[in-house]
């Protein structure tokens, strides 16, 4: 198409020109469209040209795009995100993906016991007597039925304990500065709290007896008698480990600076009666980057221990008559605990 627009220009300028001065020659002519000719060649190769260094440099371009994006993602050092004065989109991925980790901590526990007891005796005696009137020997039976109450309470002291915990879970940034986290927990821990409750006993005796004499029965005669003690127990909470599920949301005042609050469920394994206790868990705590994949952290965290129902007959009372028979103790508690965490991040 450009020969075609080169001839003819060249056409209309010999036409004019012939309008000017006498036509060329043939042999003018024909070098004028030779020279026309070598022109157009230069002028496609140069486009030829012109195009490959454009394909190269888009293709550099690429190269160099995808190149910047790899290095934002991995390879920025997290300093040089925290020298910025506002957060951008990229900074806080740096918290993103699964992460494992350990922790240590000091737990201080305190348990409570409320003790119920109910026992009732029945005994039925029978013998002869002489009964006056009508002075003569009869026959008499005796019931007696014996009930004992017991309630008591009791709290123990404050008691120290040790404990290490393995745990893992997924975090992921919900907007720029909030971040959230679902997490997975499990570790030992050595704890004994020891809960001595105090109450009193309150015995009330009711005695009914009926005399037959000459085959007449006459009664009954009933008698009550009570009298109040008082009486104890002690419950020894041994604590041997404990896992957790819990939820973490947070805010990053820094891009390297998290301070976060958790919500959740704890188990706590028992050697003794009851082997577990459970119950919801609250705390606080911070975390800092040290590099884009270890992070160190601390946290406070308040456990509550729902009340479980035990059975002992060492709160037993009373003798072998017994016929009806009910006691036991609803034990809880709750954990005070100190953590230190080590995560390591998989980005």
């Amino acid at each position: 198409m450009m020969r075609g627009a080169v001839t003819a220009s060249a056409v209309a300028l010999v036409s004019f020109s012939s309008t000017v001065k006498a036509a060329p020659t043939a042999e003018e002519l024909y070098a004028m469209v030779q020279a026309l000719q070598g022109r157009i060649a230069v002028l496609e190769s140069e486009v030829r040209t012109s195009r490959r260094e454009a394909a190269l440099a888009k293709d550099e371009l690429r190269r160099l795009k995808g190149k910047a994006e790899k290095v934002d993602r991995h390879e920025t050092p997290l300093h040089q995100a925290g020298m910025s004065s506002h957060f951008s989109q990229q900074q806080p991925s740096y918290w993103d993906g699964f992460y494992i980790g350990g922790s240590l901590a000091g737990s201080i526990s305190s348990l409570r016991a409320d003790q119920t007891a109910y026992q009732r005796t029945l005994s039925i005696s029978t013998g002869t007597s002489y009964f006056c009137p009508p002075c003569t020997i009869g026959t008499y039976t005796t019931e007696t039925n014996r009930e004992y109450f017991y309630n008591a309470h009791g709290d123990s002291k404050s008691a120290l304990g040790l404990g290490s915990t393995f745990f893992g879970g997924y975090s992921f940034v919900i907007r720029p500065r909030f971040v959230t986290s679902i997490q997975l927990e499990a570790g030992h821990i050595t704890l004994d709290s020891t809960v001595v409750s105090l109450g009193k006993v309150r015995d009330i005796s009711t005695t009914r007896t009926w005399e037959t004499v000459g085959g007449v029965t006459r009664g009954p005669r009933e008698s009550i008698w009570s009298n109040t003690w008082s009486w104890g127990g002690v419950f020894v909470g041994r604590a041997t480990w404990q896992a957790s599920a819990v939820g973490r949301v947070g805010f990053l005042i820094d891009p390297r600076v998290l301070l976060f609050a958790t919500s959740g469920w704890t188990v706590v394994n028992f050697e003794n009666e009851p082997r577990r206790m459970h119950g919801p868990m609250a705390g606080i705590g911070a975390e800092v980057k040290l590099d884009d994949r270890w992070s160190l952290g601390a946290e406070f965290r308040y456990t509550y221990l729902l009340e479980e129902t035990i059975n002992n007959p060492a709160f037993a009372l009373g003798s072998n008559t017994v016929t009806a028979y009910d006691t036991g103790a609803k034990v809880g508690g709750s954990f005070q605990t100190l953590r230190v965490n080590v995560s390591r991040y998989f980005q």
